[in-house]
């Protein structure tokens, strides 16, 4: 998908968003399409996709949830530390 021209004067870039698949992972990585890209564009239909969109959303969602569990796992470890060491401390932040 293209996402964005970028008019610069020596070297306008085209910059496209594709998604790249693997059995682990899915991740949107940027192409800066220009003179120097040994790349090459093709028109792709939805039909030749080699990934459902469902398993993007699932593998999207399993890293949200990841993310989220690890967020509140510092929260409890920042709460704890105020909680049980607010005590030994309270001399030190008078």
């Amino acid at each position: 998908m293209i996402v964005g021209f970028e008019a610069f004067a020596s070297k306008p870039t085209i910059v496209v968003a594709y998604i790249d698949v693997t059995y682990g992972s899915v991740c949107i990585k940027y192409l800066y399409y220009n003179s120097d890209c040994k790349a090459e564009i093709i028109h792709a239909e939805f039909d030749e996709v080699p990934f459902a969109k469902s398993q993007v959303i699932d593998f999207l969602d399993r890293e949200i949830a990841k993310k989220e569990e690890e967020l509140a796992e510092s929260k409890r470890k920042k709460a704890y530390f105020l909680n049980q060491f607010a005590t030994s401390f309270a001399h030190v932040f008078k």
